[in-house]
């Protein structure tokens, strides 16, 4: 039945069958940039040392990027002299992530570790949120929805 659908509809056939291959070379080919960690060692590698420039909080997905710089991050950070380093959390490279329960857990976890650190408020790490999109499961969804509706307008 479904075969005799695909000869029916040569369009179809390729349309699907190419969209089928992206979703195949997507989930072969990507990686996450970042190596996972968990959040203790993210605290007493990163955090404890000062190495951590700034993380990067992805609420739909429920993970926590971390920037980390090339030398720890010092108490005389602030009296730099003007243009010789940048400004606190616009720098770093992205190199690590772990997995958080929930924003509001995070917060306070990080909180907590900062305050046990013995850092001050003003030399806490800066933290932004964002909204990602998962194009995989995009992709996906889009193409069942695709096939779904193909289907039915044909069959």
């Amino acid at each position: 039945m479904i075969m005799e659908m695909f000869t029916l509809f040569p369009l179809s056939n390729f349309f699907i069958s190419s969209l089928v291959m992206a979703l195949i070379t997507v989930a072969c080919f990507y990686r996450p940039e970042g190596q996972q960690i968990n959040f203790q060692e993210f605290k007493y590698e990163l955090l404890e040392p000062r190495l951590v420039d700034h993380i990067v909080v992805s609420i739909n997905k429920s993970i926590a990027r971390i920037y980390v710089r090339n030398t720890p991050r010092n108490q005389t950070d602030s009296e730099v002299v003007e243009g010789t380093l940048p400004a606190k959390g616009t720098g770093g490279q992205y190199k690590f992530y772990f997995n958080i329960g929930s924003v509001k857990s995070f917060e306070e976890n990080l909180k907590a570790a900062q305050e046990e650190l013995g850092l001050e408020p003003h030399d806490y790490v800066p933290v932004t949120y964002s909204f990602e999109v998962d194009w995989e499961q995009e992709l996906m969804s889009r193409t069942v929805a695709a096939v779904f509706l193909g289907l039915q307008v044909h069959g």
